[in-house]
């Protein structure tokens, strides 16, 4: 099991979760009040708690979770890389300390590695670090749920691809060139269809259309993936590359206040990327 899975799994956001319910508030925690803490899916929650334990992050002892040493080097780990990105996005787009908080959590667990130590350098050469008052560092958990109220949009990349590579694309051809089950490319898509980003859709073979809803959110999302990656090549000085898949990602993640905030500090900064 790589740790890579266990990223997926959001072992750092369950270690720092219980590190600050046992260590900082000296609570006994049972493997349902850490679920209840997270707001997980508890079948969900549970199998990946069981995986903690075998991995030695977590044990169980007499109904209580405890940490093991792997796991307070996790939960410190990432305790730090949320007050860091939460630093970052005070400092240089002027958020809110809550809404630097908001932000961080919804990408603390996607950012990728060279990115992050690049963001560690800049918070530290410009004097961010320990900027925010601790009482303002709140540690949320949007990843363990959804911090994507519309989840039909992370169907607008396959399309995209699907449609750049064919010149048109159908569910079924969704699925076989992103590598995606077709039962999921079909819920999307009809969930698509309803919000009335698609034209409703007849078979799986059928060619899916955009409306014009569609057109305009797919370019809104390809805008902000451009504005995203200019933002991180300005400040973190990242390889363009590097700077497009943490865009990809952090596109459908960052609030709108965010995204703003990166449009204006664009524009004061005179770089000519798209505007929203």
């Amino acid at each position: 099991m790589t740790q890579s899975y266990l990223d997926a799994l959001g072992a750092d956001d369950y270690c720092a979760a219980l590190y600050r319910l046992t260590e900082e508030q000296g609570r006994k925690i049972a493997p349902e009040d850490l679920i209840r803490e997270l707001d997980a899916d508890p079948a969900e929650a549970a199998r990946c708690l069981k995986i903690f334990q075998e991995r030695d992050l977590m044990a169980l002892k007499e109904g209580f979770l405890t940490l093991t040493s792997s796991g307070r080097a996790n939960a410190e780990f990432a305790l730090a890389r949320h007050a860091r990105i939460s630093e970052f996005f005070a400092g240089v787009l002027k958020l809110s300390p809550l809404e630097a908080c908001r932000n961080a959590a919804r990408i603390r667990n996607v950012i990728q590695r060279d990115a992050l130590a690049e963001l560690y350098d800049y918070v530290e050469e410009h004097d961010l670090e320990h900027k925010l008052p601790e009482e303002d560092l709140i540690f949320l958990f949007p990843s363990l749920t959804s911090c994507l109220e519309n989840r039909y949009a992370y169907l607008f990349d396959p399309l995209y691809l699907t449609i750049d590579n064919y010149g048109s694309a159908t569910m079924a051809r969704i699925a076989e060139y992103c590598g995606m089950k077709l039962p999921d490319v079909r819920e999307e898509v009809h969930l698509m269809a309803e919000r009335g980003f698609l034209e409703q859709v007849s078979a799986d073979d059928a060619e899916l259309v955009l409306a014009h809803l569609g057109r305009e959110t797919m370019n809104e999302i390809f805008i902000r993936q451009m504005q995203i990656s200019e933002f991180l090549q300005f400040t973190l000085e990242v390889e363009e590359e590097e700077a497009q898949e943490n865009a990809w990602q952090w596109k459908f993640l960052l609030s709108d206040e965010a995204m703003k905030a990166i449009r204006d500090y664009l524009a004061e900064n005179g770089i000519a990327a798209e505007q929203g």
